[in-house]
């Protein structure tokens, strides 16, 4: 199905017109149809069934690419953000590959961007309990792609169910103890101990007082790598 550029066509009759006519119609339709519910449902015409993003890596080739590189800077000093996505490698997204959104911000008249954002992504999280001695039970209230194992006391092992691509994440944590005060997290490297690895981060939890100190409540979040 092709779209009729020159219609109506003036050299045409009315009837001859028609059928042109109805072929932009069903194009139209059709074309509406691929991202929007269109004449088909009452409590959902004209609300978007998805949202398509330019991929950055792809958008030097694409007919309506900013420019001839695909530079994202060459924007209109009108535009406050643009949003963009990424293809995940598979070395990124081992298991099922995925897009990554980024946005660049605009705020300079001249539409140079100032503000780069980009979704580091979440490669595991857990929020668990350890419960007292002599037990030291360790209930895990939610986790993604990850477990926890004690070692010792104040020492904990954070393995990951899917490996990931490098040893250069960022952790994020919280941790609290029964009496109420908070520890700190810290990565526990060591003579004998690497703390950062492909498929495990250990850490400490620390108290004020510079010692390792069983925790009653952890938050723990892996990005990036």
């Amino acid at each position: 199905m092709t779209w009729n550029s020159l219609w109506p066509d003036g050299t045409l009759s009315v009837k001859a017109n028609e059928t042109p006519g109805a072929q932009n119609t069903a194009y139209i339709e059709t074309k509406q149809k691929l991202d929007h519910y269109w004449n088909e449902d009452s409590n959902n015409d004209g609300h978007h069934k998805k949202v398509e993003m330019p991929n950055i890596s792809e958008i030097a080739s694409d007919p309506f690419s900013l420019d001839a590189n695909g530079d994202p800077t060459v924007l209109s000093a009108g535009m406050d953000c643009m949003i963009y996505t990424r293809s995940k490698t598979a070395t990124e997204a081992p298991t099922t590959q995925q897009d990554e959104p980024f946005a660049y911000v605009i705020e300079d008249p001249s539409g140079t961007p100032v503000n780069h954002y980009m979704q580091l992504g979440f490669r595991a999280m857990i929020h668990f309990t350890v419960g007292a001695s002599p037990g030291f039970t360790i209930t895990t209230l939610y986790s993604h792609n990850c477990s926890v194992t004690r070692e010792a006391e104040g020492q904990y092992k954070l393995t990951f169910t899917v490996n990931l691509p490098s040893a250069n994440y960022i952790p994020f944590g919280t941790a609290q103890r029964l009496s109420g005060n908070y520890l700190f997290i810290a990565p526990r490297e060591g003579a004998n101990t690497v703390a950062f690895n492909k498929s495990f981060f250990k850490f400490s939890t620390i108290s004020s007082s510079n010692s390792q100190r069983d925790p009653n409540t952890v938050t723990l979040a892996i990005c990036g790598g």
